[in-house]
């Protein structure tokens, strides 16, 4: 696999993690916001993202280009470029892998794992038991193939913010390092492998029915129902407090120090914005003012 496929693969992936397959709530929230006040002499900007999203699609929200032209410095989540690093090392390597005391017959019905290997076969890959891929990893390469496909070639949304910014003279700034990033990794592919089977199994009956979870997550998104990116049966709340919730606090006291003396426009996941927890919540209770630019 190609260093690009793989970059692109990690941030899919940390995606599905932090922004689950969700439904309509009927309640939207803004992907764009103004942070003033607390001592900011000059404001700074929150974006929510989606990372199966071209940039191209900032274009369409509101406010985003005045924002990002007055702002000196734009942050993202980690360092994409570099996500091969990530795939590159023996302990990633292993995560990825089936241990070698269980196989796809231990997990599935041999029904379903003809079902399975009748996908597989329709995307033109091997049989599971020949990928031996944890359960989790193939879910997540099946679900957003084609939503990679979408991009046909553009960066991801969050790349583009970055590689715009350098271009045009901006400081880049990672909220968190690559280990950080394969943690949570990590963490996904080490929950329960009959979990992971099922929910697997789930999603290659969505794509055999022509339901691709990942776009519910692309509409969603541009219907900014960030709530519902964060609702499913198969999303906990261990996983919303591993993926989101912590990272999120870690982040808040990294985000408090770059506004304060430079304009900074922060984008993340949209998934990080909204809730009791959600960046947008953690900044007001610090004392700024944060204001909705995209409804």
């Amino acid at each position: 696999m190609t260093t690009r496929k793989f970059s692109l693969l990690l941030w899919l992936s940390i995606f599905v993690a932090s922004c689950a397959i969700g439904q309509t709530t009927d309640k939207r929230d803004a992907i764009l916001w103004e942070i003033t006040g607390n001592g900011l002499s000059s404001p700074s900007y929150l974006l929510g993202t989606c990372h199966v999203v071209p940039y191209t699609y900032t274009d369409s929200i509101p406010g985003y280009k005045e924002a990002y032209a007055s702002v000196g410095q734009v942050v993202i989540e980690h360092d994409i470029s570099a996500g091969a690093e990530i795939f590159a090392t023996a302990d990633m390597q292993a995560m990825l892998l089936m241990p070698s005391d269980t196989t796809y017959a231990m997990l599935f019905t041999p029904e379903e794992l003809t079902e399975l290997n009748n996908v597989l076969q329709g995307y033109g890959m091997p049989q599971a038991e020949q990928l031996a891929l944890r359960p989790a990893f193939l879910e997540m390469s099946l679900a957003m193939v084609q939503e990679a496909m979408r991009l046909q070639g553009q960066a991801p949304m969050d790349m583009d913010v970055i590689n715009h910014g350098r271009a045009d003279g901006k400081k880049a700034v990672f909220l968190e390092t690559l280990d950080d990033a394969k943690q949570v990794l990590k963490y996904l592919f080490a929950k329960d492998l009959n979990m992971q089977a099922q929910s697997l199994l789930r999603t290659l009956r969505q794509l055999r029915d022509g339901v691709n979870p990942a776009l519910e997550i692309i509409q969603n998104y541009k219907a900014q129902e960030l709530e519902a990116i964060l609702q499913d049966e198969n999303f906990t709340a261990q996983d919303r407090d591993v993926t989101v919730d912590r990272r999120n606090a870690k982040w808040l006291e990294q985000i408090s120090a770059l506004i304060a003396d430079t304009p900074t426009l922060i984008a993340v996941g949209a998934g990080h914005l909204c809730g009791e927890k959600g960046l947008v919540q953690g900044l007001r209770a610090r004392g700024y003012k944060l204001r909705p630019l995209s409804l």
